[in-house]
């Protein structure tokens, strides 16, 4: 089974190689990876130009949450953005979301622990607010961590 895997990845890499070097002109060839250490050399050097797409920064991180909480029902002001912005030094975007997705669970998982229930009136789901969200984000940690990061920079500097 695995010489059956590394002769279809064999394959793939070949007729890759063969794509990207008859490629017509004005074709842009554009790849993404969390891994790009992994990537053998001989794809590296066909690829004339490579970009380090780095964790968003305090002001991306906060457009981040505004995107993600705008949509809920919230009371969440334009300060605490900032503040969510703060606490999240080196998450990345998908981490943000990820929180904001959490926060917006909590009214739910309040009404799961409750041990009382009176009869209301229309929709009484609350919505998610500030605590919420910052509890969430107590609760998380980055996915990125320094050693990949280092690993990250290690290889920029190679391929520079």
């Amino acid at each position: 089974m695995r010489r059956l895997k590394i002769l279809v990845y064999q394959k793939i890499q070949t007729e890759l190689l063969y794509q990207i070097d008859h490629c017509a002109e004005n074709v842009y060839i554009v790849a993404g990876t969390l891994k790009p250490w992994i990537i053998q050399s001989t794809f590296l050097k066909r690829l004339d130009k490579r970009m380090l797409v780095s964790l968003p920064d305090q002001e991306a991180r906060r457009q981040i949450f505004i995107k993600n909480v705008k949509p809920l029902k919230n009371d969440v002001k334009d300060e605490d953005y900032l503040i969510f912005a703060d606490k999240t030094e080196g998450y990345t975007g998908a981490d943000i979301s990820i929180i904001v997705r959490d926060a917006a669970m909590a009214p739910i998982r309040k009404i799961q622990n409750a041990t009382h229930f009176k009869k209301v009136q229309g929709p009484s789901l609350t919505d998610p607010d500030v605590d919420d969200i910052l509890k969430s984000l107590n609760g998380s940690k980055p996915s990125i961590d320094e050693d990949y990061l280092k690993k990250l920079n290690d290889f920029v500097q190679t391929w520079e």
